[in-house]
């Protein structure tokens, strides 16, 4: 009998495939969108988050910038962050969508009529996500949601990017 050798499958992968941990991701985002925009969310901006905050090749990028810099700050001094960002963004919408399901399943977030997030969560997110290791990434959330919400539309976040809503 011939056995195969399986490949290990690194905890990096659970968790970027975890509808429960991308739900806390996602709700850090919107609430720190919220905070900043002093508006929600609208559900356009929800397929940014995954592939950017959870990139490992982009998280330290982050790190040196607060939630009072600007996407366009991050974007001149991480230029690479739009190399392949509309693939990854396409290949992230499975998770995002399942991810938003559990938010909304859950009460983590909630959208209106409107298709606009809103961050519902009893507890913090974002402390949850500290709790469990994930405090950089957290933090990288808090940030890009900070930046978007800075910017006077949806459009402008897409088109610093270089994508198409």
């Amino acid at each position: 009998m011939m056995t195969e050798s399986i490949e290990p499958v690194s905890l990096d992968t659970f968790a970027e495939t975890n509808a429960a941990f991308c739900a806390l991701i996602l709700a850090v985002y919107v609430s720190a969108y919220t905070n900043t925009a002093k508006r929600p969310m609208s559900i356009t901006l929800l397929p940014l988050a995954l592939p950017l905050v959870m990139s490992g090749g982009l998280e330290h990028s982050f790190s040196h910038l607060t939630e009072d810099s600007t996407l366009t700050r991050w974007l001149s001094r991480t230029p690479q962050v739009l190399f392949g960002l509309a693939a990854r963004v396409q290949a992230g919408l499975e998770t995002t969508r399942e991810s938003l399901q559990f938010a909304l399943h859950h009460h983590v977030l909630e959208m209106d009529d409107h298709a606009l997030m809103h961050y519902v969560y009893s507890a913090d997110a974002d402390k949850q996500l500290r709790k469990l290791g994930f405090a950089r990434i957290s933090s990288n959330a808090q940030k890009l949601g900070a930046w978007i919400g800075a910017l006077a539309s949806d459009a402008v976040a897409y088109n610093l990017l270089g994508l198409e809503v």
